[in-house]
């Protein structure tokens, strides 16, 4: 495989920063309890160093999980 130059990092910037908002349930079922999650990013931060005007990079992303609680 190629290997990654650092020169492909150079332009943008390696902190991130937002808000991240979230929310869950539980269901009981005879005894087992059922968790549910959805969560979303909201990027705040232009991950592009020196962007020319009107160019950005923003970080947002949703993200749903299960679990079972014994």
């Amino acid at each position: 495989g190629e290997s990654q130059d650092s020169s492909d990092m150079e332009g943008i910037n390696r902190i991130a920063y937002g808000l991240d908002f979230g929310a869950g349930y539980e269901f009981n079922l005879k005894g087992l309890v059922l968790l549910a999650e959805a969560r979303y990013y909201l990027g705040l931060s232009n991950q592009i160093k020196d962007p020319e005007e009107g160019a950005y990079i923003k970080p947002n992303g949703i993200t749903f999980g299960i679990g079972i609680k014994l």
